[in-house]
């Protein structure tokens, strides 16, 4: 039900700027912002048809999502969501070398193909050789090691792992999806009661990001919204890696947990 309501205000901003002002809509198919937000197959369905409706064009920002982070070469084929234009960096190249690409329809093609019309745009590093080289070096490895496979076949094992978590005082939500997790933190467990801004900037900037560093874990902690500590790890690892990522994060949660007397 929420993940209709929030489609139809997608409608009704369109309607509130008017139609012929809106060129496009983007979204994530999980939410990075706040910290790994997933929505049902339903959401996306909704909000195709209110593009097409409106004649809106529906961009799909897989900049994090994509290239087997959720599972599937792109997120946007797990959640049945099918957009008009694709963007995409990051994991195209495994981050060995920048680079982002931007994918599209044959209908949104078609008249750069055939017609006499130009994108024009001027990017200095546009269609880089050593970047593009390294992308498709890159994806060859994901097809040889089986990378998206390897996340489809142990992201179950993954959330589990994390689940165990839940016991701690501090965490109020595990969720996400693929190898893409947020653990949302939360001073009063039962009532989800969240931290003000002074108690996230002692936790999350002056305790949190360093002692889980220093502990052997690199990950995110974000305060935009509820505080999270977000997880992102190679694709390649299993459940050997897993367990070993949650003992790390049960120990620095702990600790931050009593710094704040919870109980």
């Amino acid at each position: 039900a929420f993940a209709m309501w929030a489609a139809d205000r997608v409608e009704e901003m369109i309607l509130f700027e008017d139609p012929d002002t809106v060129a496009a809509f983007f979204l994530e198919p999980v939410q990075n912002s706040g910290g790994c937000f997933t929505s049902p197959p339903a959401y996306f369905k909704r909000v195709r048809e209110i593009c097409d409706k409106y004649d809106v064009l529906l961009v799909a920002d897989e900049t994090i999502d994509g290239f087997g982070r959720i599972g599937t070469m792109f997120a946007s084929e797990r959640y049945g969501l099918e957009p008009d234009m694709l963007v995409c960096a990051k994991g195209i190249t495994s981050a060995y070398q920048p680079l982002g690409a931007l994918m599209m329809t044959e209908k949104l093609f078609e008249p750069f193909k055939h017609g006499t019309n130009i994108f024009s745009h001027g990017y200095t590093f546009a269609g880089h050789p050593v970047a593009c080289a390294v992308a498709l070096e890159n994806l060859d490895i994901f097809d040889e090691e089986d990378l998206v496979g390897n996340v489809a076949r142990n992201e179950a094992a993954f959330k589990k792992t994390l689940e165990k978590l839940k016991d701690l005082p501090i965490v109020g939500d595990v969720r996400g999806a693929g190898y893409f997790y947020a653990i949302e933190l939360v001073r009063d467990k039962k009532t989800k009661e969240s931290f003000n801004d002074q108690e996230s900037e002692k936790l999350l900037r002056k305790f949190l990001s360093n002692h889980l560093y220093e502990n052997g874990l690199y990950c995110r902690s974000d305060d935009r919204g509820d505080p999270v500590v977000q997880l992102a790890p190679p694709l390649t690892i299993g459940q050997t890696e897993f367990d070993e990522l949650e003992q790390k994060l049960r120990h620095s949660l702990s600790i931050a947990g009593e710094m704040f007397e919870l109980m």
